[in-house]
């Protein structure tokens, strides 16, 4: 799923408008740390 896709979903399902800038911003940042919540196992 790209960032305009998901950027559409939530703008459907939520009417609320979002950058995809954030978006990519806020799943970095997810990702990030879910990977380094794997390299502590």
């Amino acid at each position: 799923m790209s960032v305009s896709d998901i950027e559409e979903q939530i703008k459907e399902m939520y009417d609320f408008d979002i950058s995809t800038s954030t978006i990519s911003q806020i799943t970095n940042a997810v990702a990030s740390e879910w990977l380094r919540g794997r390299t502590d196992l």
